[in-house]
């Protein structure tokens, strides 16, 4: 029962919403809907995010028709990963060269279970883990290490990030066996090994997910989901720094809206209720407001506050600091679980109710 909080926000959003989420085809494919946002920072230097995509679908079921993904990383639009779960333990990463994709099996000694994290720094710190770590070298994952606790039966990582080799963050879920309980960690690598620096036993639940800002690369900010003492677990979102974790939000009040942490042009932002926020001397600003909008969920991800993508109702919307526009139609009940960008490209990782299928979707500006 367990595992499921430990595929991370993305799949325990995939199976909570399916019963309920309905999607709407809007009359028009071109729908706007106009926003005023205030941002208190300078932006005026930013242009609207361009819209003149070409794209391109592939199907992941056509290469592991048996696993599911939630992480997507690469450095390059010829070199992108993906990593998940599911039966076929040789494709729980799959390899993108430019033009295809295919299955990037990690060491099968020592066992290599679900690499539930992925991400990396440049084309020679890239990092996959589960509860063992798996750094990329040459062409392939080798294995680096598995880290133990006394008292608990496994650590299990479920996100890194960072923006340097030496000052890289994991963060995740211990299990301790004495009381069957789950208590979030941390984890940094100093440019050599991963340390616990925090937890566990600080608190109660699994760390999902870790956003650092560049300008200050030590104050972190984590997605938390905290086990209630009643059964009604919920999610928070914790600023830590200093060895002190301070709240910032929780979603106890509207459980069925997952906060998340994100990050745009290297600065973190927050998003619940369909709004963006950012902190301002300690305290949540409001950047932009959706909930009267199209856009169906709080996530979103892009590279700046004026070139944003996500969910909405009939496909793949788009904000440009002025409207929000479909991209891509798709007319099923869908799901986006990740995003990448480069320069003029964009991929897309996005899952299929109907017919329980993964796409990745493959945008170049002309």
């Amino acid at each position: 029962m367990y595992k499921l909080k430990l595929t991370k926000v993305h799949f325990l959003k995939i199976f909570s919403v399916s019963k309920n989420l309905k999607v709407f085809l809007l009359l028009s494919l071109s729908f706007l809907a106009h926003l005023s946002c205030d941002t208190t920072e300078p932006t005026d230097d930013l242009k609207p995010g361009r819209r003149d995509y070409i794209w391109t679908v592939d199907t992941l079921s056509n290469v592991a028709p048996s696993n599911s993904y939630t992480e997507l990383w690469g450095y390059d639009p010829q070199h992108v990963w993906l990593a998940g779960d599911s039966w076929d333990l040789d494709k729980n990463i799959l390899e993108f060269n430019g033009i295809q994709w295919s299955a990037l099996p990690l060491p099968s000694q020592p066992p290599a279970p679900a690499p539930w994290a992925l991400w990396g720094t440049d084309a020679n710190n890239i990092w996959a883990a589960g509860d063992k770590f798996f750094k990329y070298v040459g062409n392939n994952f080798k294995y680096f290490n598995k880290y133990s606790l006394v008292g608990f039966t496994n650590l299990t990582t479920l996100d890194i990030f960072g923006y340097t080799k030496d000052n890289l963050y994991a963060v995740g879920g211990a299990y301790e066996d004495t009381t069957g309980k789950y208590y979030g960690y941390i984890m940094k690598f100093d440019g050599s090994s991963w340390n616990v620096i925090e937890g566990p036993k600080t608190k109660r639940g699994t760390f999902l997910k870790v956003r650092i800002e560049q300008t200050h690369p030590n104050i972190l900010y984590i997605l938390y989901n905290q086990i209630s003492t009643n059964g009604a677990d919920y999610y928070v979102i914790l600023k830590y720094s200093n060895g002190q974790y301070n709240e910032i939000y929780n979603n106890s009040a509207n459980l069925a809206d997952i906060p998340i942490v994100t990050t745009l042009n290297g600065e973190v932002v927050f998003c619940w209720d369909k709004k963006v926020f950012q902190l301002y001397n300690n305290q949540p600003k409001l950047l932009c407001d959706f909930s009267s909008t199209s856009k169906s969920t709080s996530s979103l991800w892009g590279r700046n506050i004026k070139d944003l993508f996500f969910e909405v109702y009939g496909g793949l919307g788009h904000y440009n600091g002025d409207n929000i526009q479909i991209l891509y139609p798709i007319n099923k009940t869908f799901y986006i679980i990740n995003c990448i960008f480069f320069e003029k490209e964009v991929f897309i990782l996005y899952y299929e109710f109907g017919n329980f299928k993964f796409y990745v979707l493959r945008g170049k500006l002309n």
